[in-house]
């Protein structure tokens, strides 16, 4: 379950998704007249010399999402903003969105212009696929 410390977000620099920790940093210092935020994910890679080390990518702040610690049957992470088809017991597939609200990562579903909000803490016997996420497709705007 340790997997749910790690975040995801879009680099800055190429638009590629990462996955690492978060860290937000400031420019915070007596001089500068502005205050700055730069939003990073560190990830341990291997560098040329052989030796572990961090790397910082800044990503798009709004891009950045936790990850719930719950894979969908395919055994891929779900990450807070991924579009996900639940599949119930009926087989009816309803398209959701990966959240985390009040406490509990779940999914978020909005049918006939009500939202309804399912933690995955009360849902049983559910098969999840992961489909998308919010920054890269518009699977959720046809429902709205």
């Amino acid at each position: 379950m340790n997997n749910r410390y790690i975040c995801r977000g879009k680099r800055k620099d190429n638009g590629e998704w990462i996955e690492g920790f978060y860290a937000c940093q400031s420019n915070h210092s007596c001089i500068a007249s502005t205050l700055k935020y730069q939003h990073f994910i560190y990830k341990d890679v291997c560098m040329d010399i052989g030796l572990g080390g961090l790397a910082d990518f800044e990503v798009i702040p709004e891009t950045v999402g936790q990850c719930s610690g719950v894979p969908d049957k395919n055994g891929k992470l779900m990450f807070v903003g991924d579009v996900v088809n639940a599949l119930f017991d009926f087989e009816m597939p309803i398209k959701s969105v990966c959240v985390f609200k009040d406490g509990s990562f779940g999914l978020l579903a909005k049918q006939h212009g009500v939202e309804h909000f399912h933690a995955f803490t009360s849902i049983c016997n559910v098969k999840y696929e992961v489909i998308g996420n919010i920054h890269d497709n518009d699977l959720l705007e046809a429902e709205r």
